[in-house]
């Protein structure tokens, strides 16, 4: 077997099946191919050394594009005699040139507003996310325009639900938003003027229905109860709520959720994991080249601390294939 062609086996094994080594080494060995754990765990760095250069080329393709989504996502990482909590950073774009979905991965052992700039900071845009504050330093005047992602306001609302019956009417009106897109989507008009007219005309409507009802309700719960907390979250960033209404390029939320099986795929890349120091070294990020949308160079990324994962989805609809590195 070509050493090449086996290297790919393994991390196909670890990353795509969450083989852990050690089960992959007993498996080799019944096949008659006795390789030891350390010679698997070399050959994964290999890996990671070669494929370091096509990760920092994805993650200057996504901050090369005018609307990004971004989201967080905690995970356990090995820690000598312990486990300690990191997190693993995704990126997702649309390439305007050819409509391929581009998915970058970075992973941070802190959830900082560090990674954000070194992913997009000197670019300009939108830039779809939560209300984290970790991305306040690339939302800016003179960086991106923070659009706000309806499916974490959605989400504080159904946890309110249980306790606050009256949660119910804030998520029918969420759910006429996306009945909006989904019309639009079915009738084959995403993306064209007609879609932007039926935001200016049905969901501009619904908005200011919620927005009446938030502004009702929120004297009527604490600030700091499910429900208060809930409308004081969309009404804290409304701004952000309501811009896709007059940009039909934005989404109404980041879509980063609808990649969850996508994520846990790539945990199962990092996770457990430890890259030894003479393999992080041997990491330099490449060059960014110049792009339309950024203003400075592309920050140096290449932190013994951080690793990325990488993946690409091509055409839509198909799972995102990973690479760690």
């Amino acid at each position: 077997m070509r050493t090449d062609t086996f290297i790919a086996h393994v991390v196909t094994s670890k990353c795509a099946d969450s083989l852990p080594l050690y089960r992959l080494e007993k498996s080799l060995a019944r096949d008659g191919v006795p390789v030891a754990r350390s010679t698997l765990t070399d050959l994964f760095h290999r890996a990671a050394m070669e494929l370091a250069p096509v990760s920092e080329h994805l993650l200057r393709r996504v901050a090369e594009q005018d609307v990004v989504q971004g989201d967080e996502t905690p995970m356990k990482v090995q820690a000598p005699e312990k486990t300690r909590m990191g997190f693993l950073w995704t990126f997702l774009a649309q390439e305007a040139a050819t409509q391929d979905e581009l998915i970058a991965y970075c992973f941070s052992p802190t959830r900082a507003g560090t990674t954000p700039v070194e992913v997009l900071g000197g670019t300009q845009g939108a830039l779809v996310v939560d209300g984290y504050t970790g991305y306040n330093r690339v939302t800016t005047p003179e960086a991106r325009t923070r659009v706000g992602c309806w499916a974490h306001v959605r989400r504080r609302f159904f946890e309110a639900l249980p306790a606050n019956p009256a949660a119910e009417e804030a998520l029918r009106l969420i759910l006429a938003l996306y009945r909006v897109e989904a019309a639009a989507k079915a009738a084959d008009l995403t993306g064209t003027p007609a879609h932007q007219a039926l935001r200016q005309q049905q969901s501009a409507a619904t908005l200011e229905t919620l927005r009446t009802w938030l502004k009702e309700n929120q004297p009527l719960h604490p600030p700091r109860g499910p429900q208060g907390g809930a409308i004081s979250y969309a009404l804290g960033q409304w701004e952000a709520f309501t811009r896709f209404v007059e940009d039909v390029r934005l989404p109404l939320d980041s879509r980063v959720g609808d990649r969850r099986g996508g994520v846990q795929a790539a945990l199962g890349c990092v996770r457990r994991f430890r890259l030894r120091a003479r393999v992080e070294r041997a990491i330099t990020p490449s060059p960014a080249p110049a792009s339309s949308n950024r203003t400075g160079g592309f920050p140096a990324s290449g932190s013994p601390r951080r690793r990325h994962l990488i993946g690409v989805m091509i055409p839509f609809g198909r799972a995102p294939a990973f690479a760690a590195v």
